[in-house]
């Protein structure tokens, strides 16, 4: 799930269907993960048949159709993530994770390639407090970003402290008394650490060199970390 020009991303193929799960134990719990795996593949594949479709066929029915599957399979995703045995592993395209992380992780994805879309539709979509999820997942990325750039992550955590877009309290990760910190609005920082906008054009400031230095390398998906999007009014 890379940075990189918005249209080109919403062409672009979904990759295959998560791999099998390792399901050790009574016959109820592999039904269930095999569920879990069913619903996640649906998923994916539903994404493929809208990219082969584009724009053919009558638009509002084809539109209707695409509204209930989505639905439909939201929906198997959603009972399939509540069925699944406590410890539960799901095979991905990193390291297998529990399925909490999993379902956070699916939240990020969602999102971000929404944001593409709106992006290449020129659209603005209103931010709400769900993006909690996808800004403690990049605080916990920390590491692993550092890792996919071939660096060594430092040994100090960092502070994290964003304005939700409500405006009230704050989101806070990571020891107060930490020396290097990371503030700005959570919406900014969730476009930052899903790579869907220049951090140029974002109001996320850090204190501390080594926290300055992450902010270019933030990224809560898995894979490589891709062209980054351009500053606001240049082309890629």
């Amino acid at each position: 799930m890379e940075g990189g020009d918005a249209r080109r991303r919403v062409d672009r193929r979904a990759p295959g269907s998560p791999s099998r799960l390792d399901r050790p134990g009574g016959a109820d719990r592999r039904h269930r993960s095999g569920g879990l795996r069913r619903a996640c593949g649906r998923g994916e594949r539903t994404a493929v048949h809208l990219r082969r479709r584009g724009g053919r066929g009558p638009g509002r029915p084809a539109a209707r159709r695409v509204a209930h599957r989505v639905a439909r399979r939201r929906a198997a995703l959603d009972a399939a993530l509540r069925a699944a045995e406590p410890g539960t592993r799901v095979p991905w395209y990193g390291p297998p994770m529990s399925v909490p992380s999993m379902a956070t992780a699916r939240l990020m994805e969602t999102w971000a390639h929404g944001q593409d879309v709106a992006d290449a539709l020129g659209v603005r979509r209103a931010p709400t407090g769900r993006l909690r999820h996808i800004a403690r997942l990049g605080w916990r990325t920390r590491d692993f970003a550092y890792a996919m750039n071939g660096l060594t992550p430092p040994e100090a955590p960092f502070r994290i402290e964003l304005t939700p877009p409500q405006g009230e309290g704050r989101w806070t990760y990571g020891p107060e008394d930490a020396p290097q910190r990371v503030t700005g609005p959570a919406l900014d920082f969730c476009l930052l650490v899903t790579r869907r906008a220049h951090r140029d054009d974002l109001a996320v400031r850090a204190e501390g060199p080594d926290a300055e230095r992450w902010l270019g390398l933030a990224q809560a998906f898995a894979g490589p970390p891709g062209t980054p999007r351009p500053p606001r009014g240049e082309t890629a």
